[in-house]
């Protein structure tokens, strides 16, 4: 989880920072990306928004045939 979610992190700020024109900006993974949130909470909220998305678009209806 944790690991997962910092290296999601690194890679976004990374991305921000290619699409700013601004040099001098930079785009933190932990302090503007993750906002000091802990990844214990925004990890497995997003695995269950993600299983339950899976759910209702791909296993659901082919339960229905």
């Amino acid at each position: 989880g944790t690991s997962s979610n910092m290296n999601a992190n690194e890679v976004i700020a990374h991305r921000a920072m290619e699409l700013v024109s601004d040099l001098s900006v930079k785009v933190h993974p932990n302090d503007h990306i993750n906002f000091g949130q802990s990844s214990n909470d925004t990890f497995p909220t997003a695995i269950r928004i993600a299983g339950y998305l899976e759910a209702k678009n791909a296993l659901i209806p082919s339960l229905k045939y």
